[in-house]
This record gives C-alpha cells, sequence and structure tokens, in this order.
C-alpha cells in the first residue's frame, strides 16, 4: 500500500533563484544585473545611499521627475556610472513592511515587460529603516541589504 499521493519527484528547470547578497558600502551601483530596484522610504534622500544612485536620485526629485511620496515610481533605462541596464526607483513613504511590499510591486511592474532577467531589490531609507529593522528583528540596514532574483 502507498503511504501517499506523491506520483514522481519534480526535476525540471528552477522557477526562480533567490538569493540574499550584502555587498561592500558603496556597491550598490557596481552591481551587474539587469535591473536594479530600489525601495525608497521617507522623505528626503539616504545619505548613505551610493554617490552614483544619490546623485541620479536627488536630480529626479529636483527636476520634478520623481515625488518622495508613498506609490510613486520612477524607471531608468542604461543611467550613466551604473552598471545595471535598468534602475528603478519606488517610493515607499512609510518604513513599514505593507508599505516596503507595495512599492516593490509598484517597481517590479514597471519591469514586467522589459525582459528582464536578474533583478536586485534593495532598500534605502535612512535612520527611521534601522527603527524598523530592530523592532521587526529584520536584518535590513539602508541600501546593504539585498535580494537578488534570477528568473531562468
Amino acid at each position: 500500500m502507498e503511504s501517499n499521493n506523491i506520483v514522481g519527484l519534480f526535476t525540471g528547470p528552477p522557477i526562480m533563484d533567490f538569493r540574499h547578497q550584502t555587498p561592500p558600502p558603496g556597491g550598490l551601483a557596481g552591481l551587474a544585473c539587469d535591473a536594479l530596484l530600489l525601495v525608497v522610504a521617507g522623505d528626503a534622500v539616504d545619505p548613505t545611499l551610493d554617490q552614483p544612485l544619490a546623485a541620479l536620485l536627488n536630480d529626479a526629485v529636483e527636476q520634478g521627475d520623481l515625488k518622495l511620496e508613498a506609490g510613486k515610481v520612477l524607471y531608468i533605462h542604461r543611467p550613466a556610472g551604473i552598471r545595471a541596464g535598468r534602475v528603478v526607483f519606488a517610493v515607499a513613504g512609510a518604513t513599514t513592511a505593507k508599505s516596503f511590499r507595495a512599492a516593490a510591486a509598484a517597481g517590479l511592474a514597471a519591469l514586467k515587460s522589459g525582459g528582464v532577467k536578474h533583478v536586485v531589490v534593495g532598500w534605502a531609507g535612512g535612520s527611521r529603516t534601522r527603527g524598523l529593522a530592530r523592532r521587526r528583528r529584520l536584518p535590513l540596514r539602508p541600501a546593504t541589504r539585498l535580494i537578488s532574483i534570477v528568473i531562468p
């Protein structure tokens, strides 16, 4: 008598590969990937963000292309000084898990039709992010913790 209903073991190609990475300080702009999705929390640019990304984000805010309000997204194709082929800034507003999820979903939606195979998701949010990490016991530090997603 068979004890379970498992017919066989699926050994096909993987659907996605998730990796957790911790780049060195100033390492976000040098990551090789198809797209860098940076979720931004707060109402100001994080001073710990890599200089090329901070300059790009500051310029977009100053020019009026992006407002640091929850739900806003900016897609930039082949930015100068950044190895990623695409950069998406998705504004979370607050530093809650719910707002992070909503911002990440909005940022991924901007990349959905572009043929992206390797996405790196980062978080930049200043001192309030550290408070969220302590309260939730999450391993988050501004612009240092990443999730790398590879879609075969």
